[in-house]
């Protein structure tokens, strides 16, 4: 098949979207497909060839894309994989009166699948409409570990003090992730802790870019090392002794499926899809954005040995989940169920 995939443009290459998308493109061009790989103003032009599927990630920044192919070619099947913001956000039920849901809202009609990268999402789809969580499939990202000698990048010196535990925040720094959330939990630590918080990624909105450069400056546990490039990413998170995910809204994040396949223990906000990703029992959950609860867990976590196992347990019960081999058997289903559709 020809298989197009659109992805909004992004401001930066390691953003969740553009991973996910050649990630995507890799996993089917396994499968034997042609693909290519466009952001969303790029789409309309390339459409003209008629492609045999079209893959869209973000339903609602790839709306226009979406309705003009759905009208342009009738018979092409359409994917839409929702990715955090259009979910948790756009088609929220208290928004339905915002342009927003409007059009996330008429993506999904078009669609003949709707991938959700977590299971609980379903739940919150079939609140807006049931008929439309009739679509979906859950396929949860994959990763892989990365081999620590093939790159050659080097490690920065922080990762290689023996004598502090490593907390890994990763992601880029905009205010629905809550990315200072470690570094203020770090500062409730007792003095005997050694933990240290190590995060990075691109400060994509400028408050967050002078708060973390100011934090690094003030707080002794904590440094922003700014972007890396996602092979790095997952050198630096193998480095870690523990892993901190604070968002208020996820969509099924890759890095945790990252972490859990590297072995990184995690620490996590309690949210809807940390609940689908890890199960609604996991007992690394935080919640309300409680500072004192994470520096709480941090802290059990460099010092009880037996609950940092407990957490790394739980994570090996999960990896079958986010093998490869299992994201891609999910998508070879995926485009046999729309062959026989059509």
């Amino acid at each position: 098949m020809q298989i197009l995939i659109t992805t909004p443009k992004q401001q930066n290459e390691t953003q969740g979207n553009h991973v996910t998308a050649f990630r995507w493109a890799r996993l089917l061009e396994k499968c034997g497909h042609s693909v290519a790989v466009v952001s969303t103003p790029e789409a309309d032009e390339i459409m003209k060839a008629g492609p045999d599927l079209l893959i869209a990630l973000h339903a609602t920044r790839n709306a226009a894309t979406i309705s003009h192919a759905a009208k342009q070619f009738p018979q092409m099947p359409i994917v839409v994989i929702m990715t955090g913001t259009d979910l948790n956000v756009d088609l929220a039920v208290e928004n339905q009166a915002d342009p927003s849901f409007r059009q996330a809202f008429e993506s999904l009609e078009h669609a003949t699948r709707i991938v959700l990268l977590e299971p609980a999402s379903l739940e919150l789809l079939r609140k807006v409409a049931p008929r439309l969580a009739d679509k979906a499939v859950v396929i949860p990202q994959s990763a892989t570990a990365v081999e620590q000698a093939n790159n050659d990048e080097p490690l920065p010196d922080i990762f290689r003090n023996p004598n502090t535990f490593k907390v890994a925040v990763v992601g880029h720094l905009r205010a629905i992730k809550d990315p200072l959330a470690a570094a203020e939990a770090a500062r409730l630590l007792p003095d005997e802790s050694r933990a240290h918080v190590i995060q990075w990624g691109a400060a994509l909105e400028t408050p967050f870019k002078e708060a973390a450069t100011r934090e690094t400056k003030e707080n002794q546990r904590y440094a922003w090392i700014g972007p890396v490039s996602h092979t790095q990413s997952l050198r630096q998170l193998q480095q870690c002794d523990l892993m901190v995910l604070s968002s208020h809204l996820e969509g099924g994040p890759a890095v945790v499926s990252e972490a859990i396949v590297s072995n990184v223990p995690i620490i996590a906000h309690e949210i809807t899809a940390m609940c689908g990703l890890l199960g609604d029992d996991y007992p690394g959950f935080y919640r309300d954005a409680d500072r004192q609860q994470l520096a709480n867990l941090m802290l059990k976590a460099e010092q009880d040995r037996d609950f940092l196992k407990l957490l790394t347990a739980h994570g090996a019960e999960l990896k079958e989940r986010f093998a490869e081999s299992t994201e891609k058997k999910a998508i070879e289903h995926l485009i046999m169920s729309l062959r026989r559709s059509f």
